[in-house]
């Protein structure tokens, strides 16, 4: 989730990969998270991060000067466990 709000702040990292990842290194990359998206999901009463659901939203938003807020894209994402991959 962080890495996908992350990647619409149109800010440029200029990080190496990692070898062996860790638990909090995203596809081999080490990003701080953002404060912000942090607090959205203590808001949310998110308990256990990452959630575990069966499906998950993103929704982008646009805070105005003027303190309207401005819908701009939502993401879906979904597991379907009855899928099954075929080697």
């Amino acid at each position: 989730m962080e890495v996908a709000v992350q990647s619409r702040t149109n800010e440029k990292f200029d990080l190496e990969c990692t070898l062996f990842s860790s638990s909090i290194d995203w596809f081999n990359l080490r990003i701080d998270e953002l404060g912000e998206v942090s607090a959205q999901v203590k808001r949310r009463s998110i308990s256990i991060f990452p959630p575990v659901p069966k499906a998950i939203s993103i929704d982008f938003m646009l805070y105005t000067c003027d303190g309207e807020v401005l819908p701009m894209k939502s993401w879906k994402s979904s597991v379907d466990e009855g899928e099954k991959l075929m080697a």
